[in-house]
């Protein structure tokens, strides 16, 4: 991401940053932003807390604050953030209100996690004094609550291997979360051998999003009972019809959710194409002004003209009055005057003086309103231009509010698609047409046993290929054994001992290269194969040992 200045970042792509320094830029959001905004200012926090939590922890005020904001969804992200965080006691009445009294479920529910939650890690005054880590949240205690805003465990062990399976609807699984199960699973015996990303639909057809592969401490399955009371599982809570249920109602709300967005979407559109209708009139307004004044000031200048004209005949007739006054007085010689013509003359020089006034005074009006239409036309010009810079503003705010919204959209909609994808799962489930884990390996031995038939495969191999993200490179190395085998290249295994060689590659397994193939001959043109990964090859040593023997 182009990292611009802070202060013109929305929440959102504040939150994107992954930077402390973005921390101020966002507590100003939660402070006096709309309700939009602090949203994305708690989502942005909370993002932004799994590295720099510390420097976050002083917008936990805010955050409590914003539990007071009328909008469901800006209560929901700040009670998420909040989770991240120790709450303080003042504020547990506030959450404790929200956790019966909100509208809406997910917010009642997301209170009582956290009243849930700091009752666990609130210490007592002894612990305060002995722990140098009493103020750690942890979202898990002594067992692993399954309510669908925790963390959702499910014991599988029906394949080769046994798993712990994780996943959470409303989040998604923290190193935090799978440090803390494996620690809990590891004071009852229960060892972790492998752990990452979930490929595969668990017995029970669902799709979880993370596994930890177990054994107990002699490498065998551990106790389904204690795994159970350690994951804290439920069987009505994890019933079938509990699921369905649960998985519908998320359904709803994410629905809810992006047809709220898109409709906000809509409306800040509708805004946008009003206020650009309005600058369209202010527009024209302004265009009939100017071309008023043009016509005014065409008409001024006739009237200029007409009144110059009169000045013209009125110097002409007072000069012709004045020389017939000099004649009939004598004092021009040799010219005869006329009584009736002076009479003409100065009737004449009445009438031009009565028109002058009376072009004047409309030279004078229309002189007010050229100066009114001009007052007028500086008035809307300004308010235009004021008008415009509003609308630029929030045009600028609205691409930066439809930016935040469409990832909104995406982000709500993968997880529409998420719970979707499990509530498909699960109906199959209760039309008994989701396959065990068992026959799943099955069915795949069988097949690579028809794609690669002078290969034995060992059980356990099979289990990691369904496991992992993409065994298409591993298949292509065990075919390129099948077929010509003096191509490969390998080296001795020592570990197993005997004669075990191990591929001279690093086999990717589509999130890592720390797949791993050994092989050894067993007659002419026959091998034993076993495939795991980089992480469990003592144990797979062990293994090989006795396979072949």
């Amino acid at each position: 991401m182009k990292i611009i200045g802070f202060e013109r970042m929305t929440p959102y792509q504040l939150g994107e940053t992954g930077r402390a320094e973005a921390i101020p830029y966002l507590t100003r959001h939660l402070e006096i932003g709309g309700s939009n905004d602090k949203k994305f200012a708690a989502s942005a926090i909370r993002k932004l807390a799994s590295e720099h939590k510390s420097k976050c922890e002083p917008t936990v005020p805010l955050l409590v604050k914003c539990l007071q904001d009328p909008h469901p969804q800006t209560r929901q992200y700040s009670l998420k953030a909040l989770l991240l965080f120790r709450i303080p006691q003042e504020s547990i009445t506030l959450i404790q209100n929200i956790s019966t009294g909100d509208e809406r479920e997910y917010n009642r529910e997301l209170a009582r996690e956290i009243i849930s939650q700091q009752t666990r890690t609130r210490p007592t005054r002894s612990q305060e004094k002995t722990s140098g880590e009493s103020g750690k949240s942890l979202v898990i205690s002594n067992s692993i609550n399954t309510d669908r805003s925790k963390i959702d465990a499910y014991y599988d062990e029906d394949g080769y291997y046994s798993y712990v399976l994780l996943s959470k609807v409303h989040d998604e699984i923290s190193q935090d979360d799978i440090h803390h199960v494996t620690e809990k699973l590891k004071e009852v015996g229960v060892i972790t051998i492998l752990s990452g990303r979930s490929y595969r639909p668990a017995d029970n057809g669902r799709q979880y999003e993370f596994y930890l592969r177990v054994s107990n401490e002699q490498g065998a399955k551990p106790n389904r009972q204690k795994v159970e009371d350690v994951l804290g599982i439920n069987k009505k809570d994890l019933s079938e019809t509990t699921q369905s249920e649960q998985l519908r109602a998320d359904n709803q709300q994410y629905q809810e959710t992006i047809k709220r967005e898109q409709q906000e979407k809509e409306n800040t559109q509708t805004q946008l194409r009003a206020s650009k209708q309005e600058i369209y009139k202010s527009q024209e307004e302004i265009n009939r002004l100017q071309a008023a004044l043009k016509q005014l000031l065409r008409d001024k200048e006739f009237l200029l003209s007409k009144i110059e004209g009169i000045h013209y005949d009125y110097q002409n007739t007072f000069a012709r009055l004045e020389e017939e006054k000099a004649i009939r007085t004598g004092a021009i010689d040799g010219k005869s005057f006329s009584k009736e013509l002076i009479l003409e003359l100065e009737n004449r020089i009445k009438e031009i003086e009565k028109d002058r006034k009376l072009i004047c005074d409309q030279r004078d009006i229309a002189n007010e309103e050229s100066q009114s239409i001009q007052d007028e036309l500086h008035i809307i010009q300004g308010q235009l231009e004021n008008r415009i810079e509003e609308l630029e503003e929030d045009i600028k705010l609205t691409c930066s509010q439809r930016d935040t919204a469409k990832a909104e959209i995406d982000e709500t909609q993968e997880e529409l698609y998420k719970i979707q994808g499990q509530y498909d799962l699960l109906k199959r489930q209760l039309n008994g047409k989701v396959t065990s884990t068992s026959n799943r390996e099955k069915d795949f031995q069988k097949f690579l046993k028809c794609l690669l038939p002078n290969l034995e495969i060992h059980n356990a191999s099979v289990s990691f290929l369904t496991e992992i993200k993409d065994c298409t490179n591993i298949l292509s190395k065990l075919y390129l054994l099948s077929t010509d085998p003096a191509s490969v290249k390998s080296q001795r295994f020592h570990k197993a001992g005997g004669g075990w060689l191990e591929m001279a590659y690093h086999v990717n397994t589509g999130d890592s290269d720390n797949g791993r193939i050994y092989y050894y001959k067993q007659c002419q043109n026959t091998y034993c194969v076993y495939v795991s990964s980089k992480q469990t090859q003592n144990k797979d040593g062990e293994k090989m040992k006795k396979w072949k023997n």
